[in-house]
């Protein structure tokens, strides 16, 4: 969810030209974080166990690993994370024609969360996740 402004910077033709915006927006963030199963073996690998990954599991070291658990397993033990985000884009608007719509927005947003999200066992955590984006779009009015 976002709430934001956009402020025309350059205006274009009725029916040829571009128009340039900036946009500004802000809102909350929902997070969804599950936790991350592999698939692993005993020294023998005769018996394979598919449970979350624990960095103090003899079983859960890299010798042992045989690779990653489904790929929506874990889902139903989800914790939601609060938080927010903010986001900072151009727009630009492309008049091919007074009924089309095309362009593409280029822009900045930040997620934060009130605490760190653990991504991978080991590695650093952080609260904050920047992202670089580019959106494109065509479409029609009415």
């Amino acid at each position: 969810l976002q709430y934001g402004r956009d402020i025309v910077l350059f205006s274009k033709a009725p029916q040829q030209g571009v128009e340039i915006k900036a946009v500004f927006a802000a809102g909350p963030s929902i997070g969804l974080v599950a936790p991350y199963y592999v698939d692993s073996g005993d020294s023998n690998f005769l018996v394979s166990v598919n449970e979350p990954f624990d960095p103090n599991n003899p079983r859960h070291t890299v010798g042992n690993i045989l690779g990653p658990g489904n790929l929506f397993q874990g889902v139903g033990q989800s914790n939601v994370q609060l938080g927010g985000n903010i986001k900072a884009a151009l727009n630009f608007e492309l008049g091919i024609s007074k009924n089309s719509v095309s362009g593409f927005e280029v822009g900045f947003l930040t997620d934060a969360y009130f605490r760190e999200i653990e991504l991978l066992a080991g590695a650093e955590n952080q609260a904050v996740f920047p992202t670089i984006f580019i959106t494109l779009f065509y479409g029609s009015r009415k």
